[in-house]
């Protein structure tokens, strides 16, 4: 599996869409201060790979921006075999 990007919105500090990629086949490196949402970037795309997409009650609480109703959103783009997905 190569990953080519990720997405997120609604999803603990990032409020807004925010896009990462794309990434190259390789090694790619994520640089950025303490705090700046590296961490939750990587536990959206571990939720994203391996949730279901109807996950409800107390799991997804724990993602939302703390006094914000949003829908948590992940959008993962990889390539596997030769094929992409989304």
């Amino acid at each position: 599996m190569i990953l080519r990007s990720i997405g997120v919105s609604g999803w603990r500090c990032y409020i807004e869409p925010v896009h990462v990629g794309p990434f190259v086949e390789g090694i790619n490196v994520l640089y950025a201060p303490n705090g700046s949402g590296k961490s939750t970037l990587f536990q959206a795309l571990l939720r994203g790979l391996l949730d279901g997409h109807r996950v409800t009650g107390k799991e997804i609480e724990s993602v939302r921006p703390w006094g914000r109703s949003l829908a948590p959103t992940v959008i993962v783009e990889f390539t596997h075999e030769g094929t992409d997905y989304r």
